[in-house]
């Protein structure tokens, strides 16, 4: 029976200066008798929900990171400018996380709108929106991730989740 449980793995979306973002990954539970396994994630951003199979890494930059994006890849003097501005996705409680390089850029035939793009693990930019999330994490991280949930599955939390009958 898969369910849902009031434990949450927590990420957190991490500039040089500032926590843009807490991101709740609640895990998605398939309980059976004397067994509970994680079958995946869900995370609600906006009026919107998505696996974490299918986040967009797009859905998961804040204003603010945005922001941080535009001014230090664009908007700077350009002997100031970087190359891109790194973003980590960080779960707090264990020592794992995931750097992952942002830009703004220009497009030729869109010369008065900016568009954000993310470096692969191939070192490509790529638009953010063809992107997700899952596809710039690491085996590690997501191991922790599921680690971080079954973590928090304590006693009070499996009473609450149906098993299976015995």
């Amino acid at each position: 029976m898969i369910t849902h449980s009031t434990a949450k793995s927590i990420v957190l979306v991490r500039g040089e200066t500032a926590t843009y973002a807490v991101l709740n990954f609640q895990p998605q539970i398939d309980s059976q008798a004397n067994s509970v396994e994680i079958l995946g994630f869900q995370i609600r951003r906006g009026d919107e929900r998505f696996t974490l199979e299918d986040l967009p890494i797009s859905r998961v930059l804040s204003k603010s990171a945005k922001d941080d994006i535009l001014y230090h890849t664009f908007e700077v003097d350009e002997d100031e400018r970087s190359e891109y501005h790194e973003v980590d996705f960080e779960i707090p409680e264990y020592n794992e996380s995931v750097r992952v390089h942002f830009r703004a850029v220009e497009n030729d035939e869109y010369p008065d709108i900016l568009f954000y793009e993310v470096e692969d693990t191939c070192g490509d930019w790529l638009p953010v929106e063809n992107v997700l999330f899952s596809e710039m994490m690491t085996e590690s991280f997501k191991r922790i991730l599921e680690t971080s949930a079954m973590e928090q599955l304590d006693d009070h939390n499996l009473d609450l989740l149906p098993m299976a009958a015995e």
